[in-house]
């Protein structure tokens, strides 16, 4: 179970290879509190600005951004994160799951993708619902719900000599005017994780089907595909104009399809033949 290097931080195994400085210097400063320590407060009853039967995200009264979990054991809702409007500093509480149980990790589900996503598009780094893999040096990424086949499709990807990135979340991010796909640390069935990047090819928006149909988008079904695969802080101004900009500028680089595919080791074989 990996350690933030010098801090005795710790975090999942799936956090391994993106724990480090890799040569950065870091963008966000949180402190993490012991669970047995005073719990954090909870946000004002009437300043919630998200709700699910998981997680919601309210205000304090000094103003913090209050993210809180759901112990549904309990019939509870727990404070978690204590962070700066812009999350670029906080405090966290660890407790997880939906018992709402102490944790040894300093990041979990389902509030470490809440933090990390909120910082994330401070930078215009926008965090998909979407596999990623990488094809002779160039990254393809391919989003939509959940059963409609990314584990699947990474596998087979995988099978046929691609690297799968991720099978579930991944993240596009400009790099010298180009947009590039790397992992998160968030899989789906697919456990491996592989922290490689790569400039992004292609966009592809999943369909089952009985055959393999790779269909190019039109400049509107492109961009509606890709904002119901995005993971965007519309509860947030700030950070919902920095995604939503890197998404037109990601559509103007990059072309998309709409991938109907039957899960054989045809549909990698097409991929690799024409994106």
């Amino acid at each position: 179970m990996p350690e933030s290097p010098g801090s005795g931080v710790r975090f999942p195994g799936a956090y391994q290879s993106f724990t480090g400085s890799h040569g950065r210097e870091g963008t966000a400063t949180f402190t993490v509190l012991n669970p047995d320590t005073p719990r954090l407060a909870p946000a004002l009853p009437t300043a919630y600005r998200w709700s699910s039967d998981i997680w919601r995200m309210g205000e304090s009264e000094s103003g913090a951004l209050v993210v809180e979990i759901h112990d549904v054991v309990h019939a509870r809702w727990i404070p978690v994160v204590h962070a700066a409007p812009d999350f670029q500093s906080g405090i966290l509480q660890p407790f997880a799951g939906r018992r709402g149980e102490p944790s040894p990790f300093a990041l979990n589900y389902p509030y470490d993708q809440v933090l990390l996503t909120n910082l994330l598009a401070n930078s215009g780094v926008v965090v998909l619902h979407a596999a990623s893999v990488i094809i002779d040096g160039k990254g393809i990424a391919f989003g939509g719900r959940s059963g409609i086949g990314k584990t699947t499709l990474s596998r087979l990807c995988r099978d046929a000599g691609a690297t799968l990135l991720n099978d579930d979340r991944c993240a596009l991010y400009f790099r010298d005017g180009v947009p590039w796909v790397c992992p998160t640390p968030w899989h789906g069935e697919e456990p491996e994780i592989n922290n490689q990047h790569a400039p992004l090819a292609a966009m592809l928006h999943l369909d089952q089907g009985p055959s393999n149909q790779l269909t190019p988008l039109d400049e509107v079904s492109a961009l509606s595909s890709l904002l119901a695969t995005g993971i965007a802080p519309f509860y947030r101004k700030d950070g919902l104009e920095n995604v939503l900009d890197s998404m037109e500028q990601v559509l103007a680089h990059v072309p998309s399809y709409r991938f109907s595919f039957a899960p054989t080791p045809a549909a990698a074989e097409l991929l690799q033949g024409q994106v």
